[in-house]
């Protein structure tokens, strides 16, 4: 881990530039007020808000090298994690090339963090009917449990009351894994604290309980996904979800994987294999008999000819 640590101005101007250069993020737009992109600084890190294919994230520089690295370690224990509770939340190593306070360049690491569609607590407390936002709550804590997930400052303007009726956390930046049950139900008592202070809403019409949504969508079956989203089967063909349960590619493949630093190995109805970032684009086409991961690349055969092809879908060899 390197000592020199970025500045939050570097940053802004690196988000201010027509052209920001990025690692591996394409179509990137931060989100501006008066022209200035949107950066908000915190006590380790600045966040900055943007948007990827028409969806809002939150893109993390750590301002010290002690929120770098505890953040790199969780990431990695986040990957194991199965659960439709949390949004997509990874680390991007040495993503950008910022200055420091004594004008060196250092490559830094990026957090890229999915808000979830929908409206802070704070605000979905003052008209969303109460019995829902205590619903929604159980049911996070339950899944917080579940996964042993202690948020570490969880409070209402870290809460999303999501479109689909379920509570999101976001800025997961003090979280712990594997936590002690007694901690996750504390959190979660200052949020009931929270809720109880205000006046009750009463529900108007039905509406269906969020732990019904899996058991409505109209596939054979739903394989969660280590980056929060859901590969799908319907039929013999696959398809992916994202975190809200939204059809983002539809079931059209023979054969597909999990996404794995937003690439996906799949096969098409001619029994051909590719490679498809999260939008379904083709990164590598759908040309070769097998193909799988090694070590971060991609090693293809076509016919007896083996290759090597990197991230982007470059030959290497």
């Amino acid at each position: 881990m390197n000592n020199m640590t970025p500045t939050i101005t570097s940053y802004i101007e690196l988000l201010s530039s027509e052209d920001p250069q990025f690692k591996t993020l394409t179509g990137l737009r931060p989100l501006r007020r008066e022209g200035s992109p949107l950066v908000v600084r915190t006590s380790l890190f600045a966040e900055a808000l943007v948007t990827i294919d028409q969806e809002q994230y939150l893109l993390c520089l750590p301002l010290s090298s002690e929120a770098d690295s505890r953040l790199a370690l969780f990431c990695s224990k986040l990957k194991q994690i199965y659960t439709n509770a949390l949004t997509e939340y990874r680390l991007l190593p040495s993503e950008i090339s910022l200055s420091d306070s004594m004008g060196r360049n250092v490559e830094c690491d990026l957090i890229l963090h999915r808000l979830p569609a929908g409206e802070s607590l704070n605000r979905a407390i003052t008209h969303i009917a109460t019995s829902r936002i205590r619903s929604a709550l159980n049911l996070l804590k339950q899944e917080m449990i579940k996964i042993g997930f202690l948020h570490g400052n969880l409070k209402p303007s870290n809460l999303i009351y999501g479109d689909n009726g379920r509570i999101y956390p976001i800025r997961y930046h003090y979280a712990q894994l594997k936590a002690d049950v007694a901690a996750i139900e504390a959190e979660f008592n200052l949020i009931d604290n929270f809720v109880n202070q205000h006046p009750e809403i009463a529900e108007i019409g039905e509406h269906i309980s969020p732990t019904d949504y899996l058991k409505e969508l109209p596939y054979d079956h739903i394989f969660p996904m280590q980056d929060m989203k859901y590969r799908v089967r319907q039929g013999e063909l696959y398809g992916y979800l994202d975190c809200d349960l939204r059809e983002i590619i539809p079931p059209q493949f023979t054969y597909a994987e999990d996404f794995f630093e937003n690439r996906a190995v799949v096969q098409t109805s001619d029994s051909k294999m590719g490679v498809i970032d999260s939008r379904g684009h083709w990164v590598i086409k759908p040309i070769y008999d097998m193909l799988g991961i090694d070590e971060g690349d991609f090693e293809a055969r076509i016919g007896d000819e083996w290759i090597k092809i990197d991230y982007s879908g470059t030959t290497i060899k």
